[in-house]
């Protein structure tokens, strides 16, 4: 898989985690509403802010990093932690 594509592919993951976390902290209700409404504001803020450094990356040429990211990428995650 090209650089370029799975970073485009991570970018549209966080976002669609970003709207997700948005719906819910906007149709919070019970008990812990505050506390909670407030931690997903911080959650949805911290995810926003990750989309503009993923872009970034994409608009990158990485050419020379290609093999270690490319590496990242596709492999999965659980394959990485071992």
């Amino acid at each position: 898989m090209e650089i370029a594509s799975a970073l485009r592919q991570l970018l549209t993951d966080v976002f669609a985690l970003y709207l997700k976390t948005k719906n819910f902290h906007w149709h919070m209700s019970g008990r812990h509403f505050r506390e909670d409404h407030l931690l997903l504001d911080e959650h949805g803020a911290q995810i926003f802010a990750m989309t503009d450094a993923i872009a970034e990356a994409g608009a990158q040429d990485r050419r020379c990093h290609a093999p270690l990211h490319q590496r990242y990428l596709t492999t999965p995650m659980s394959a990485r932690q071992q």
